[in-house]
């Protein structure tokens, strides 16, 4: 297995025979058919397998076919808690097919293929990032993409540069539609990391942005109240829902306007204000 090794990848250093151990060669693919991966050698205290595959037919689904098995062979061995480290090796499986029938082998060697000129010189063998640190502020403040906005926002350090950079996402945000998704993320921000205090500085905190964050945070209120109220029925928790209502009513809002913050009828609401008094 050694001499096969180093004969298909040309290795400057050989692998010596000593360094490999055989390894469990059976790998049930999720189609249940039972396809079993011909042999699996592994380098002794390492996370390096060779894969090895015995084709006396042209096979073109081979490239998906060694994609199943080398999957199947990484979580047998990969160490679930320890991948969570920047130091652990992820499993390596080295696949090498060995062909004796009579035609020429013509089907592709990898499971990737370039279907569009565009991307002839992306490498498809890895992932590509987004790393929102390497953009400037600026950048992202001018843009006129709601992506850039939400990065924006991510980028927030701390509740105050996070208010000042919403009344700048907000405000700099051009299209209306969009303007309408940004404003529900900013209501998950918002209420996860701003307490409610907080929500009405950002109000007071300059005239000429007011205007904007008040209707956002009408909104924010509104659509909290709503989805909290929604997934309180969906549970069965109606005391509550109860508990709500009776706080709104003792704060002073009118029952019409508790209908339509709440969506509970108005029936319910003078019924919950009746036994109150």
């Amino acid at each position: 297995m050694a001499y096969i090794i180093n004969q298909v990848l040309n290795l400057k250093e050989k692998i010596r025979e000593e360094e490999l151990e055989k390894y469990n060669s059976s790998f049930v693919t999720n189609d249940l058919q039972n396809k079993e991966a011909d042999i699996v050698y592994k380098m002794k205290e390492k996370n390096i397998f060779f894969l090895i595959e015995h084709q006396s037919k042209v096979d073109y689904s081979m490239p998906y076919r060694l994609e199943e098995y080398r999957i199947e062979i990484i979580k047998s061995a990969i160490d679930i808690e320890k991948i969570k480290n920047k130091g652990y090796e992820i499993p390596e499986v080295i696949p090498i097919v060995i062909y004796t029938g009579k035609r020429n082998w013509n089907a592709k060697l990898h499971l990737h293929s370039i279907q569009d000129e565009r991307f002839k010189n992306v490498n498809l063998q890895k992932y590509n990032l987004i790393d929102i640190n390497k953009y400037e502020k600026e950048t992202l403040i001018d843009s006129n993409y709601l992506i850039d906005k939400m990065f924006l926002i991510q980028r927030s350090e701390g509740q105050e540069e996070m208010k000042k950079t919403i009344i700048q996402a907000v405000e700099t945000t051009k299209d209306e539609k969009d303007k309408e998704k940004l404003i529900r993320i900013v209501k998950l921000t918002l209420m996860k990391q701003i307490n409610k205090d907080e929500l009405e500085e950002i109000i007071k905190s300059k005239k000429g942005e007011v205007e904007v964050m008040e209707e956002v945070i009408e909104r924010l209120k509104r659509d909290a109240i709503k989805e909290g109220l929604k997934e309180g029925l969906k549970q069965g928790l109606k005391e509550g829902v109860s508990s709500i209502i009776k706080n709104m009513l003792q704060k002073g809002i009118e029952v019409n306007e508790i209908k339509e913050l709440t969506g509970v009828s108005k029936k319910e609401i003078e019924q919950i204000k009746q036994l109150m008094e």
